[in-house]
């Protein structure tokens, strides 16, 4: 059973246009790097790179930390514990933004759950995230541009508000 899920998912991944779905491929070409590097800010930097590519448009610089934990926890709301995970993603970038605007790099961790994580751990959860969301997406909107993937997300997200 496994071995036919996952020859789905690959059959699934080989067929989509990644030339017309651009932050797909943006976003898997990253992920990608995260394997090939061996310093970690640069991994942790080309995580969050897939990450936005997949959940972020274009033109949405402000809140980006906020929007994308939000996104993030909507989609794999089954997967993983939502508070947590929204915590997790918030702090992961937040750790990506001290990075990429030249934090020391002595200090790269996060506190979770009362626990400091260097960025190393960081980085190993960062990535089992993005793999359950390229599951996810490749199993459900592989035929979706990412844009109208992002605006079921906010409307999923807005339609939640009613349920309450």
């Amino acid at each position: 059973n496994q071995i036919l899920y996952i020859k789905n998912i690959w059959k699934k991944f080989v067929h989509a246009d990644h030339e017309k779905n651009k932050a797909f491929h943006i976003a898997w070409t990253r992920y990608l790097f995260t394997q090939t590097k061996y310093n970690f800010e640069d991994k942790l930097i080309d995580c969050m790179i897939a990450f936005e590519a997949l959940l972020l448009k274009a033109e949405e610089n402000e809140g980006a930390a906020y929007k994308l934990a939000l996104r993030v926890t909507y989609f794999l709301k089954k997967d993983f514990n939502k508070n947590q995970l929204f915590d997790y993603i918030k702090k992961s970038y937040n750790l990506r933004s001290k990075v990429v605007h030249g934090s020391n790099t002595k200090e790269n961790a996060i506190k979770f759950n009362s626990k400091t994580l260097e960025i190393e751990r960081v980085i190993d959860e960062l990535l089992a995230i993005l793999e359950a969301i390229f599951r996810n997406y490749i199993l459900n909107f592989y035929k979706l541009p990412i844009n109208e993937m992002i605006d079921q997300i906010d409307n999923g997200i807005i339609n939640s508000f009613d349920k309450k």
